[in-house]
């Protein structure tokens, strides 16, 4: 667990940084960082009754820095309390970074693996077929917060040769079931392992190990798709999906952060995006090839790296950050400027629906926040200082439906599209740069925003197509028109 001085650094950073912070932009329901840089989420679970949410942090630089991981609690996933960092570099296999990773849970303990950076320090490395090491490794905790002594499980030595040294994200986890039974007949598991990788021929792909004891692994195979989707595949996930009311047969689904893919309007315009792959069975068969196509699993400028977990009561519970990599056209400075970056998504819900296709809705426990009375209206709504609500529209029909937020995004849905779009595109305005973002819907009869501070997330027939943003306004305010449709909005009380 991090140093004493480590920490006594954060917490003065932190003090300082709330003496200092206006609120301007301050999530309300979102985790992000008190202060400093947040990407990845990582060992999302679980553990006697309390979810944990670890998150790649730099707390001493709001644009990145040396990363360790960072740590918010919650009884409910709506209501957060900020940690002290859970794991710091301090070691010589994780001393650049204590990388993404995931955390598996069972007999009352937790086991964080994750990925150690370390990088030479010879101008002359490329650190991608040079110059760094990706060591994968393991500490533990009993309550999720003291963590034990690291223990390094694999080096660059223990992954394919035909890789670069981009091998990184351990996601673990035990079969149970008919995956049980099936690794039990190979003579396999119980417990297994993804990691990305890049390849030496620049194709990204997915890495699955397997372990008797989740100590010493065994690699299997690698999964790739036929086409070869990106040069570097990040923060693969294997996720069982079931449908709620068992209308469906359950679905194997393999999830990876793609890096390099070409931009389509139409489906997602962020070069590196997140989604996932139908797997026709569980991730070890006889073939490496993913079959079927990449889905992504949010179409907005503000969505990468998510990671599932089983909660208790069994839903397959999925957050994501809430940014983007390498994309230099828009940004966040309304709060870099005030001392901290990005934020997680709303903890989404992964099932099936009637159709058997895969959606993610918000977590049921967001009906919770309606506390104050429901506005509704038919065909048009204005509010304004709807700083954080939850709007709903039901019954839409072929005219469609347009919400103005704030006086310059608009969210549009007609004709089998859903678009996002910032009327004012230069950098000083409520995007940043951000500009227009579309996606392809199919009943497109339901339409739910659920608003921030500072993001917008946009829900589509339950989940069946999303697409989150960042954005900051200089007020708050919504207008809805949908022509015969039932319109109801929620405010959500904030605490100042």
């Amino acid at each position: 667990m991090p140093s004493r001085e480590f920490i006594k650094r954060y917490r003065k950073e932190v003090d300082r940084q709330m003496r200092q912070d206006d609120g301007r932009f301050r999530q309300h329901i979102h985790v992000a960082p008190l202060v400093g840089w947040l990407n990845d989420p990582n060992g999302l679970c679980e553990l006697k009754g309390t979810f944990h949410a670890y998150f790649q942090a730099s707390p001493f630089d709001a644009r990145g820095g040396l990363k360790c991981w960072g740590h918010a609690t919650s009884k409910d996933l709506i209501h957060w309390t900020y940690e002290d960092p859970a794991l710091e570099p301090d070691c010589s296999y994780d001393r650049d970074g204590a990388y993404s990773g995931s955390a598996l849970v069972e007999d009352g303990h937790m086991s964080l693996y994750y990925t150690g950076n370390v990088k030479s320090a010879n101008a002359q490395c490329d650190y991608i077929t040079s110059g760094r090491e990706a060591n994968t490794i393991l500490t533990r905790s009993e309550d999720g917060f003291a963590f034990g002594a690291k223990q390094l499980l694999m080096t660059q030595a223990d992954y394919p040769s035909n890789l670069t040294q981009h091998v990184r994200d351990p996601k673990v986890w035990r079969a149970k079931g008919e995956e049980l039974e099936a690794s039990v007949r190979l003579g396999l598991g119980p417990y297994f392992m993804l990691q990305g990788a890049r390849t030496l021929e620049d194709k990204g792909e997915a890495l699955l190990f397997s372990s008797p004891d989740g100590f010493e692994w065994q690699f299997l195979q690698a999964l790739r798709q036929v086409d070869s989707k990106g040069y570097m595949w990040e923060c693969p996930d294997y996720l069982f999906v079931k449908a709620n009311d068992f209308s469906s047969a359950p679905k194997h689904i393999l999830s990876a952060s793609v890096q390099g893919l070409a931009e389509q309007m139409d489906r997602a315009a962020n070069s590196h995006q997140s989604g996932y792959f139908h797997l026709t069975t569980w991730p070890w068969n006889d073939s490496s090839e993913v079959e079927g196509d990449f889905t992504p699993w949010d179409y907005g400028f503000d969505f990468y790296a998510p990671q599932s977990f089983v909660a208790d009561d069994g839903r397959v519970i999925m957050m994501a950050w809430m940014g983007a990599v390498d994309e230099c056209t828009f940004d966040n400075e309304p709060t870099v400027t005030r001392g901290w970056q990005h934020c997680l998504t709303i903890p989404r819900e992964v099932e099936l629906g009637p159709d058997g296709k895969v959606r993610t809705p918000p977590v049921r426990e967001l009906f919770s926040l309606r506390n104050n009375p429901c506005i509704e209206a038919e065909g048009h709504l204005g509010l304004d200082e709807t700083e954080c609500f939850d709007l709903e529209i039901d019954g839409i029909g072929t005219k469609g439906a347009r919400v103005v937020i704030s006086n310059q995004l608009v969210v549009s849905l007609s004709d089998h599209e859903l678009t996002v779009q910032f009327e004012k595109t230069e950098r000083d305005s409520i995007g940043c740069g951000r500009t227009v973002r579309k996606a392809l819907v199919n009943a497109g009869s339901s339409l739910r925003i659920i608003g921030d501070a500072s993001s917008i997330e946009v829900f589509v027939d339950q989940g069946d197509t999303c697409l989150s943003t960042r954005y900051y306004p200089k007020e708050y305010g919504i207008d809805v028109l949908s022509p015969g449709s039932r319109i109801a909005c929620w405010k959500y009380e904030t605490e100042e």
